[in-house]
């Protein structure tokens, strides 16, 4: 029932905005009495904080799997699937930024929980940073590639992307995504940095 309320949260910050979570709304969507909500949480903040912090771990947690990929493939094929999955976690989190700061209560308590847990925007900017760093020392990615500017600018175009999406919506229906074309994306993306990522051929 908790991961029903997360979730009644969610979709009710997506289609409505944060001024239609209410637990009178929420309990609606989730199906339940609106005494249940205050079982699992204190506060109609407690809930919204719960919304944010269940909606963000995965992407970062599925970074950590780089680790186990170096030396593994071509970099350029692993940066075009962490690729794909920034722009699927940027197109979820989203809609759930622009409600987090429109209020800035929730955003302070939520800045607080990743203070606590240890997590926030930085740790896969991190997680890709470590990967080429130890592709790096096997000498798969340029000695003088600056790791983490690239990290930032290669994430930040998958945030652009998919915050121009959401924006836009369907008024420019160019941006709509689809599996092949986020990888057609990707791989030009990817592309683009190549020259800027591996190591020079030898002559």
């Amino acid at each position: 029932m908790k991961e029903t309320l997360i979730a009644a949260a969610k979709k009710l910050i997506e289609t409505k905005g944060l001024s239609a979570v209410s637990s009178r709304e929420v309990t609606r969507e989730a199906g339940c009495a609106e005494g249940t909500l205050y079982y699992y949480f204190n506060t109609i903040g407690d809930l919204l904080l719960a919304v944010f912090l269940e909606s963000l771990p995965s992407f970062s947690e599925s970074l950590t799997g780089l680790a186990f990929r170096v030396g593994e493939g071509q970099v350029r094929e692993i940066l075009a699937e962490v690729f794909v999955k920034a722009l699927a976690f940027y197109r979820q989190t989203a809609p759930l930024m622009g409600a987090l700061f429109s209020d800035p209560n929730l955003l302070r308590e939520y800045q607080q929980a990743l203070l606590k847990s240890k997590r926030g925007p930085h740790i896969p900017q991190d997680h890709l940073r470590a990967y080429l760093k130890a592709e790096q020392r096997l000498g798969r990615v340029r000695s003088d590639l600056d790791l983490a500017l690239f990290a930032e600018l290669f994430l930040g175009s998958a945030f652009q992307r998919a915050f121009r999406e959401k924006f836009a919506g369907s008024v420019q229906n160019t941006f709509v995504s689809s599996a092949s074309k986020d990888e057609q994306i990707a791989r030009d993306v990817v592309q683009f940095f190549a020259e800027r990522v591996e190591p020079p051929l030898e002559r």
